[in-house]
């Protein structure tokens, strides 16, 4: 059995070509509402189980180790294993949540 249709990645990026495909604008533009909508649902899951993964790979694996078996380059894996992953709002988000 071929797994890479079947592989989450690919699974998305089937729904996304689907939905391309639509001939109706209206359609076509719901289609990609709702493939946004739960992709943005799920970003903070999907990141904060990713950290969690690397944290514990790193336990017992190097960065490169690390790097190798998920496909992510060694500085990358640094940034998330340290939580410091881009795309977390701060600044004036951060600072009207302080008041």
């Amino acid at each position: 059995m071929d797994t890479s249709q079947t592989e989450p990645a690919a699974l998305v990026k089937a729904a996304v070509e689907q939905a391309l495909a639509l001939r109706d604008p209206s359609e076509r533009a719901r289609a990609i509402t709702g493939i946004l909508g739960v992709v943005k649902e799920a970003n903070p899951e999907l990141k904060a189980a990713r950290e969690a993964d690397v944290r514990t790979l790193r336990e017992t694996l190097t960065l490169r180790e690390v790097g190798e078996r998920t496909g992510m380059s060694t500085a990358r894996v640094d940034q998330i294993a340290k939580g410091r992953v881009t795309g977390r709002r701060v600044g004036k988000d951060a600072a009207s949540t302080d008041q």
